[in-house]
């Protein structure tokens, strides 16, 4: 089970005294993110996410899929692919 830590908590409570009003938050493959309301101020929303150490190898595969991507071939990927 994933625990949420005590810095990413200081960080969300940040928006909240902000009064960015949390749109969702849940778990997210590997980590936990919560979603804030700041269309009125930036005109999107905006996402605090958390991801383990052992999930940073698999972001840096996804980075490199998405640099060497050709913009038609396969858009969509399979975890396994990614070798989550």
């Amino acid at each position: 089970m994933q625990t949420r830590p005590a810095d990413l908590d200081a960080e969300l409570a940040l928006f909240k005294e902000a009064r960015y009003p949390s749109l969702a938050t849940g778990q997210i493959p590997g980590g936990v993110a919560e979603y804030f309301d700041t269309y009125a101020e930036y005109g999107c929303g905006l996402k605090v996410h958390f991801f383990p150490e052992r999930s940073i190898g698999l972001l840096s595969r996804m980075e490199e899929a998405h640099r060497t991507w050709d913009g038609a071939t396969r858009p969509i990927r399979s975890w396994e692919e990614l070798g989550a």
